[in-house]
């Protein structure tokens, strides 16, 4: 087909669209009633129609509506009449950038019409380049409206949270909590009160209240402790969930695989915890190809809670069917015979083999039941007991998980800098002591001169130590040390010596991790959910490649006679 050809073709469908509205408009008394619609138009630098996402909001209620169109050309369904916000957003690369925002009154019975264009984007340049903070909003738009256009927490008609930043504790350690919990203000059945003083009564240090797509436990009136530190967070996303820890603003759920790494970036920008929950989920599994999420929920509910998911759940979904599913979900999910837990294991060792940092944390997802708070919990290492405190530990990955309130700590550290002490700890890199290309002197045989050989790298050994502190369980219990998502060592815990060293000399960038676990023969091992406990586990400790100082010279080297 020409170009001219297509051009042609293009201005025909563009025609028909134009003629369906007109009719529609035409007959909209009589479908609309008592509510109303707006017909949309939207075009770009050169006058050509736009692909849009738009969402009008209604000034009275606060409640939203979103539309969509491929053709730049759109009416609403029914809506009730009154007065507007309409945010129009023009689709580049898959993700919606809101170009515009204007006002509208939607009458009853009849129609509004709202025309929109813009001069951004023309010729290579994107409209992303237009958008300083990842907002997904214009910087001209934000000028318009009077928010900061260098501020990502300064959005539009977007609600925004002031963080407290009051630490409840200045000290540096391990502080426990929970970070995934449902209210009443979603699908829960708790009370934001109730789950606070179970936090309290339970002893936690922290607890996230995470209801799906909703701030609003943030604004209950019992949202309040001078005991457990309360993290603002919410759930995200429709088809495959994520939970954001330390939450400034709500961010749009979208559905493809850009609109979902804009997703991410913005929750960088503003300096949130972008968490995949629960991605092995049977009802909605993590299936975007993004990256730079923070953290991955590898232990949800009871270790042993839920069967393997099956991989036929795959591209189920509306959003996502369209989306093929990442390599790490699909080898996850091809592991039977397992429990889910067992197959995020699997998630987000893919994920770490990858060259991505990723802490592990826990969640109860405790909905309907108090005593399901804290099982399992997850221990933050942090510079004080504060919102940015928990994040920041977050984010520099020093965590371990417990089967609960009562279970055991597993204490992963490392030698840094062979010394003999051990400095680093989940989420530490150590450096590879390697020194490429050295130089080892020697004096001749005559003792005129001296002699160079070139030796090849050498790699030295890192001395590694696992300490397990509050073992209650009874029967045989295990350590792994995982290696790059391999089990690279193994050892029955004596409960007599609780202190385990270990040495590697990694000849690679590589990642360690420690699993405490026992194993069970029960009637759930036989049903499916495999014969794994676990009753601990830690973030990785990392190894990377340093190149070191070359030795000096011996001194009775350097003084000898040259020729």
């Amino acid at each position: 087909m020409t170009q001219q050809n297509r051009r042609s073709l293009l201005a025909e469908v563009l025609s028909i669209g134009m003629m369906f509205t007109l009719l529609v408009a035409a007959t909209v008394p009589e479908v609309y009633g008592a509510e109303g619609g707006v017909i949309l138009r939207l075009e770009g630098p050169e006058g050509q129609p736009v692909p849009m996402n738009v969402t009008l909001q209604n000034v009275s209620t606060g409640e939203e509506y979103t539309f969509a169109s491929a053709f730049g050309r759109a009416i609403t369904k029914p809506i009730p009449a009154g007065k507007y916000k309409v945010y129009i957003g023009a689709l580049w690369q898959g993700v919606a950038y809101v170009v515009d925002i204007q006002d509208v009154e939607v009458p009853a019975g009849d129609v509004a019409t709202v025309h929109s264009s813009f001069a951004e984007g023309a010729g290579r340049v994107g409209l992303s380049a237009y958008d300083s903070d990842f907002d997904g909003v214009i910087d001209r738009v934000e000028h318009e409206v009077g928010t900061d256009r260098m501020d990502a927490t300064d959005i539009p008609g977007m609600l925004r949270l002031e963080i407290d930043k009051v630490a409840l504790k200045e000290e540096e350690g391990w502080y426990r909590g929970e970070f995934r919990s449902y209210s009443t203000y979603s699908n829960g059945r708790m009370r934001v009160r109730d789950i606070i003083r179970r936090a309290e009564k339970l002893g936690l240090d922290f607890v996230a209240i995470t209801d799906k797509g909703s701030l609003e436990s943030c604004k209950d009136e019992n949202f309040r402790s001078d005991k457990v530190l309360l993290i603002p967070a919410y759930e995200w996303g429709v088809e495959g969930h994520a939970t954001l820890l330390g939450a400034r603003t709500l961010i749009k759920s979208w559905d493809n695989n850009p609109q979902v790494q804009a997703a991410i970036r913005l929750a960088h920008a503003q300096g949130v915890i972008f968490c995949i929950t629960d991605p092995c989920s049977s009802e909605s599994p993590w299936e975007w190809t993004v990256s730079g999420f923070h953290a991955i929920e590898v232990w949800s509910k009871g270790w042993r809670s839920e069967r393997h998911t099956d991989p036929r759940v795959l591209g189920r979904g509306e959003r996502t069917k369209l989306t093929v599913p990442s390599s790490e979900i699909r080898s996850s999910l091809a592991v039977d015979n397992v429990c889910k837990n067992s197959q995020v294991l699997k998630f987000w060792d893919a994920s770490l083999e990858q060259g991505r940092r990723v802490t592990a944390v826990g969640g109860s997802g405790a909905f309907d039941r108090l005593a399901d708070i804290g099982t399992p919990i997850t221990y933050v290492y942090a510079r004080e007991l504060s919102v940015p405190g928990i994040i920041e530990g977050i984010l520099l990955g020093r965590t371990f998980v417990s089967s609960g309130i009562d279970g055991p700590k597993v204490l992963f550290m490392a030698d840094i800098d062979d010394d003999d002490k051990f400095e680093g700890f989940p989420g530490s890199i150590v450096p590879i002591p390697i020194s490429p290309g050295a130089e080892r002197y020697r004096i001749s045989r005559d003792g005129k001169g001296i002699e160079t050989e070139i030796v090849g790298p050498e790699v030295n050994e890192i001395r590694f130590r696992v300490a397990i502190e509050g073992l209650r369980e009874r029967g045989t219990v295990k350590i792994n040390v995982i290696k790059n998502g391999n089990v690279f060592r193994t050892e029955v815990v004596d409960p007599d010596k609780l202190v385990y060293d270990f040495l590697d000399a990694p000849w690679k960038p590589s990642f360690y991790r420690v699993e405490l676990f026992r194993t069970a023969s029960d009637k759930k091992a036989q049903q499916g959910y495999g014969n794994i406990e676990m009753l601990a586990l830690t973030s990785p400790i990392y190894a990377d490649f340093m190149p070191m100082p070359e030795k000096p010279m011996p001194e009775e080297e350097r003084a000898a006679p040259q020729e």
